[in-house]
């Protein structure tokens, strides 16, 4: 099998692609063949695409935009596939490179500025045997493995995916585990509740392959150099999830409201699971939050930002690496009043952000149950929602700041008499 998924074949003229199908097929592949779009169940899964370049006469403006129409629907479905152009058309490392960047303009063009996920594959001509082409293909995949990498995860997951299956339905019958569930969460979250059981277990099932170590083995030694940026995505994707808008607020929320022109204050949901998944039961009329300040992370590269970084921080130190230090290592260089959630991205605004909470400043914000969107909680807007382990780290930070106990300070001039007692009595070196 070269990928997991369905392999999309797309050509005016089933001779030309009669041997590949086969090949395809005697491979494991799950094939599709069509001379145009197909329906949008066949758009779904699609992990290779072969596709001739003229589809619609011998004008080339138009096919570029028939074959441009056609990734933007195959997108829509799915977002990421492999693209090998086949196509008489393709005669010489110049024309690949044309094509490509024609179909890429194109793409961008119908979608408003959007970038194709997809991969070009290196353009293969109608000149090379059908026979030749899969060959082709797996090479190009073996070559770069980062894409093997990604197709091989993907092949290990479906695999796992079989026997999860096949456990929730040999363990206990469905109704028994639904009742279960809405036990510990409440009815609201059920179906969110059911999606995590099912991929906790996807997790241990899932196991790593002789050829993902192969992949992982061919990217060679990792950079020492970090790209920032890149990191703070995949942290991104870590730490945080995007929820529907339609799904009800929870624990670890994170809000946004407009308090002026180009001015936003944050604030994150603490107030337990329980009280949300209850809430028919045990009504409430306000939920508990966290205020929070944003800091740009294009700011911790910039000198002149020093003075308003060390205000948001409260940082003793007057230096930016202090600050930026604040912001990663919050345990050294801030107060235990301060919890600092890394690399967010709100889709309204630009760039990477961090958010600085700050204990002191809990309040409380009207919850409505009888509405669906966050807009109706007081102007609050929901930005992402915090993922575990996170959230169960910031609220047993909250907890333990919230709960701890005064005790009294020894008086500051006893501590100074005794200091200055001390080096009096000090034994002098002799001489």
């Amino acid at each position: 099998m070269i990928v997991p998924g369905r392999v999309l074949v797309i050509d005016d003229a089933f001779d030309d692609v009669r041997d590949i199908i086969a090949e395809l097929r005697e491979k494991g592949e799950s094939v599709v063949f069509t001379t145009s779009l197909p329906e949008d169940e066949m758009l779904e899964n699609v992990r290779l695409l072969i596709i001739d370049l003229f589809l619609a006469g011998e004008d080339p403006d138009s096919n570029f935009d028939a074959v441009a129409s056609i990734l933007e629907k195959i997108s829509e479905r799915t977002k990421f596939f492999l693209i090998a152009i086949w196509s008489s058309h393709v005669r010489n490392k110049d024309d690949d490179q044309r094509i490509v960047e024609t179909l890429k303009s194109r793409f961008k063009t119908r979608t408003n500025g959007k970038e194709i996920r997809a991969v070009f594959l290196e353009p293969f001509g109608k000149t090379i045997p059908q026979s030749e082409l899969c060959d082709r293909i797996a090479k190009s995949i073996e070559f770069h493995p980062e894409w093997g990498l990604l197709l091989e995860t993907e092949r290990v997951v479906e695999k796992a995916r079989d026997q999860t299956v096949s456990d929730i339905i040999t363990t206990a019958s469905i109704p028994v585990i639904l009742k279960a569930l809405k036990e510990e969460v409440g009815e609201t979250a059920l179906s969110r509740q059911m999606i995590d059981l099912f991929l906790r277990i996807l997790g241990r099932h899932s196991k790593a392959t002789d050829t993902m170590s192969t992949c992982i083995g061919k990217m060679g030694t990792l950079s020492e150099v970090v790209d920032s940026e890149k990191y703070g995505l995949i942290h991104n994707l870590q730490f945080y999830h995007s929820v529907a808008s339609d799904e009800r607020t929870w624990t670890g929320d994170i809000l946004r409201r407009t308090i002026g022109e180009g001015e936003y204050e944050y604030a994150v949901v603490v107030s337990p699971a329980c009280d949300f998944a209850q809430c028919k039961q045990r009504p409430f009329e306000n939920m508990r939050i966290i205020q929070a300040v944003r800091i740009n992370h294009e700011d911790l590269v910039k000198e002149e930002a020093k003075e308003h970084l060390r205000a948001k921080l409260r940082v003793q130190q007057d230096t930016l690496e202090a600050c930026i230090r604040a912001v990663f290592e919050d345990g050294r260089f801030l107060q235990k009043r301060f919890y600092v959630l890394n690399f967010l991205k709100d889709d309204d605004l630009r760039g990477l952000f961090h958010l600085v909470l700050d204990f002191h400043q809990v309040s409380k914000t009207p919850f409505r149950e009888t509405g669906t969107l966050i807009e109706q909680n007081d102007g609050w807007k929901r930005i992402c929602r915090v993922d575990t382990p996170l959230i169960e780290s910031l609220l047993h930070e909250y907890s333990a700041y919230a709960s701890r106990i005064g005790v009294q300070a020894t008086p500051e001039d006893i501590v100074k008499s005794i200091v200055e007692k001390s080096k009096q009595q000090t034994p002098q070196p002799s001489s």
